[in-house]
């Protein structure tokens, strides 16, 4: 059964494909794709970082945080779709698109708890309690833990990563069937370079789409960015 943000992203491609074209746009000289995550870089894009140094001053703006991208790095690196986004490996692309995994358009910034200092010296119940409170407080899910790509922790419709990896399969196959196109697209037709074809500028924003898609599912508690932010729902939290 399509979900609701499935729904909204395959309707996205469809109306932004613009009956078949590329919106190619030539390769800057000097940009590469970059798909290696940074966490650091993330939060330079992102700027204004929530902030809280105790327990005490954590209030619905500002709560201790970490950068969080919503199509993790490694995912996409794992995925065909990074072959239609930077040339080399398996890609047939002749240049990379200008694609940046840790632009703005990738990223939130999430509450952390670890940072805290009454993380240090709390026993492991007191801890928990500390981050149901804090998502109870910031009104959101808290970035603890990894991302699962096999549990939806009884509460989401599917597992973190595997959204992200059903997300990307529309992208690439859009993309396999946009390049098998015959005859080719006005922009792709005027464009291949020895056999291999154009970057493609649609192909970045379907997946910056993506991860505007997972955003709203993350709010909708449809996926979860943790085990410990499903249990807070489980257990009839907020966020």
């Amino acid at each position: 059964m399509t979900q609701l943000g499935e729904a909204v992203l395959v309707a996205f491609i469809a109306a932004d494909d613009n009956a078949g074209k590329c919106d190619f746009k030539p390769v800057k000289d000097n940009w590469t794709a970059n798909l290696v995550g940074s966490s650091d870089a993330l939060g330079g894009y992102l700027g204004n970082k929530p902030h809280a140094a105790t327990v005490s001053t954590i209030t619905q703006t500002q709560w201790p945080s970490q950068a969080h991208h919503l199509i993790p790095h490694l995912t996409l690196i794992d995925h065909a779709v990074a072959d239609w986004l930077k040339a080399g490996g398996a890609s047939i692309m002749w240049g990379d698109t200008e694609y940046n995994v840790d632009h703005q358009h990738n990223g939130k910034w999430l509450p952390y708890a670890s940072d805290l200092p009454e993380w240090q010296t709390n026993t492991p119940a007191q801890n928990r309690k500390l981050l149901f409170d804090l998502m109870a407080k910031s009104g959101m899910q808290i970035h603890q833990g990894p991302h699962s790509g096999l549990n939806n922790y009884g509460v989401g419709e599917v597992p973190y990563k595997q959204c992200v990896n059903k997300y990307l399969d529309k992208i690439n196959v859009n993309a396999n069937s946009h390049y098998k196109r015959n005859p080719p697209c006005t922009d792709c037709a005027g464009n291949s370079n020895n056999g291999k074809v154009p970057p493609r500028a649609n192909t970045v924003r379907f997946v910056d789409q993506a991860s505007s898609v997972l955003w709203g599912d993350i709010k909708a508690r449809r996926i979860f960015v943790s085990r410990i932010a499903a249990d807070f729902v489980a257990c009839a939290g907020v966020p």
